[in-house]
Formats: C-alpha cells, sequence, structure tokens
C-alpha cells in the first residue's frame, strides 16, 4: 500500500486538525511539475475565500515536486501532501484527491495554471445562494508560459445553465465545446454520487454531462481562471488518443483497449443510473445515440486495429512450421 511519506500515514489519509471541516477542499493531482508548480500554489494560497483544504497527491514525481510541496505544507496547516511511490496514471490520480477531500464543495487544482484571488469566494457565493446548481466555473483566459495573454478563444456551452436537463445533457455530449468547467467548484455530494474520471480520453466531458443531469451549470462572465498553455501539457506530450494512454493509464501501454466503444457504453450507463423521469431518459439516450453515429468509423477504426494487433501477436508467438524431409 503506498505510503504518505511526509507524515508516515497509509495511503496519505493523516489525521485532520480537529473542528469542523473546510467549506471546500481544493484537490491537486500532480507529477513532475516542477517548474510552475511554486506559481500555482501561491495563486491557491492566495484566494480570499480562506477557509478550504488543499490535498496534494503526488503521482510519484522524479523531480523537485516532493520538496516543493513539503515546503509549503511546512508553512501552511491548510495543505495536505501525499506522495505515491508508483505512477498510477493522471485519472486515477485525479479521482484519488476526491476521495482523500472532506470540504463540502471541491475543486481541482492544476499544478500548472493560476486563479484570480477572488475565484473560489465567487463561485462559492453563487453555490451557497442557489442550491440548484452543481457546478461554478468562469470564463478562462489562456496564458503562455510566462503569463502573457494568449489571443481570445471560441466560447461554448451556452444551455449548460438551462433548466431543462436535456438542454445541458446534448450541449455537453454533442456540442463544439471547451473543458473549463472541469476546474470550477461543484458539490462534492453530487460529485461522488458520478462515476469520476474514466480511463479514457474524453473522460472530462463524461463526467461533466452526468454532473449536468444532477444539476445546473453557473458560469461567471469574467476570466478568473487562467489557463496556461505550454509544451509539457499532457495534451502536446501525448497529441492523440492511444498516445495519451501513457498518461492516464501508464499500466495499460500496450493493451488492446476500446477507449470510444468505452465511452459510448459510458454515455449508457450514466443515463441508466440518473433519477431521471423517463421523458429525459428517453431524449437523453437519443442525444446518446447521436453521439454514437457521429463516432462510428472511428470505433470501426478500433475494432479494425484490435483485430490487427491480436493478428500479429499470434503470428508472433506461433512456432515456426518444420518441413518433414525423406531419408
Amino acid at each position: 500500500m503506498p505510503r504518505d511519506t511526509t507524515s508516515g500515514a497509509v495511503d496519505g489519509t493523516r489525521s485532520l486538525p480537529a473542528g469542523p471541516s473546510p467549506r471546500v477542499s481544493i484537490g491537486l493531482p500532480v507529477r513532475n511539475g516542477e517548474r510552475y508548480l511554486e506559481a500555482a500554489l501561491d495563486s491557491l494560497l492566495a484566494q480570499t475565500f480562506t477557509d478550504f483544504e488543499l490535498v496534494i497527491s503526488d503521482n510519484a514525481s522524479t523531480d523537485a515536486t516532493p520538496s516543493i510541496c513539503r515546503a509549503y505544507a511546512a508553512r501552511d496547516a491548510r495543505i495536505r501532501y501525499s506522495r505515491l511511490e508508483k505512477d498510477i496514471g493522471g485519472f486515477p490520480n485525479h479521482n484519488r484527491v476526491v476521495e482523500l477531500s472532506v470540504g463540502e464543495y471541491f475543486t481541482w487544482g492544476s499544478h500548472d495554471d493560476l486563479r484570480a484571488p477572488d475565484h473560489l469566494a465567487q463561485c462559492v457565493a453563487v453555490l451557497d445562494r442557489d442550491p440548484g446548481v452543481v457546478l461554478c466555473f468562469s470564463r478562462v483566459q489562456e496564458i503562455d508560459e510566462r503569463v502573457n495573454p494568449r489571443p481570445g478563444r471560441r466560447e461554448f456551452l451556452a444551455n449548460v445553465a438551462s433548466s431543462d436537463p436535456n438542454e445541458r445533457w446534448w450541449d455537453l455530449v454533442n456540442g463544439d465545446w471547451v473543458y473549463d468547467p472541469i476546474y470550477g467548484v461543484i458539490r462534492r455530494d453530487v460529485l461522488r454520487r458520478t462515476g469520476l474520471l474514466r480511463p479514457y480520453w474524453d473522460s472530462d466531458r463524461v463526467l461533466l454531462a452526468e454532473l449536468a443531469l444532477h444539476g445546473r451549470f453557473q458560469r461567471l462572465e469574467e476570466a478568473l481562471f487562467f489557463r496556461r498553455v505550454h509544451a509539457g501539457q499532457s495534451c502536446r506530450v501525448f497529441p492523440s488518443r492511444r498516445a495519451l494512454v501513457a498518461w492516464y493509464a501508464p499500466h495499460r501501454i500496450g493493451d488492446i483497449a476500446f477507449p470510444l466503444l468505452t465511452e459510448c457504453r459510458d454515455w449508457f450507463l450514466v443515463i441508466a443510473r440518473a433519477s431521471i423521469p423517463w421523458r429525459v431518459r428517453l431524449r437523453c439516450t437519443g442525444a446518446a445515440i447521436r453521439w454514437a453515429l457521429n463516432h462510428r468509423h472511428e470505433m470501426r477504426y478500433e475494432f479494425t486495429f484490435a483485430a490487427r494487433s491480436i493478428a500479429q501477436k499470434a503470428l508472433r508467438r506461433s512456432p515456426p512450421s518444420h518441413q518433414s524431409t525423406a531419408t
């Protein structure tokens, strides 16, 4: 079992300070994030809303990440740092910080992004004011490696604030959109009723769509989240679905996998377990079928690629044939 090398507790679950739980849990999964980590931590610790815990799960970093995290944890009692001895993958590490958190609200932190000082305060105010909102996020400003603003980008997700769950579902399943809400503030009890992040490329889309069946999203019109675009991002280091397996599930490198077919299955599983009226369920199913039809050629390619891989492996394992010769 992995051990927390800062506290000696098993699996990073060291004792929490006595008293009420923090209102917000910030879960920060990280692996080899030394270049931008200190700036990201400073940004989180500078929030005007201070009733939070910062749960850091270090996924077997081999750079200066552990020493940076330990130094910050020694200075601020709100930080709980846990280090894994083996790389479990990016998405499992994202799920791990959810499991270790205790706050009423939850937000994922990132080792390379920044937030305005009042990001948490404004998101929490919306969630406190409106129980029908399950996730509050802000507009995003992209920045470069030196924190210079990048040119503006298109905004999508026009219907995530709709009172109609079918409109929210369609916007997230079939819309042309960006992933801004994943770093918003979420009601943790709702988040824990989902399947969290799954082991494939589009997993955050599936999670957000499942959250949207539980309630509305609210977007703050001011850009309070600053997404750093740089060469070390996972989407740039691993530019294809197949290559990205090395980031989210390193133990599955070389396995025959069906990520799109798995995602297709999960759309229907999400609908099946949701507590929604049958009319909503039918329309959501129609949107999922539309997604499947839009991706049918890619899913067919997965079958073809898998069959070719199986055949090649079988040929490599087959013993060489020996012809008998007459004497």
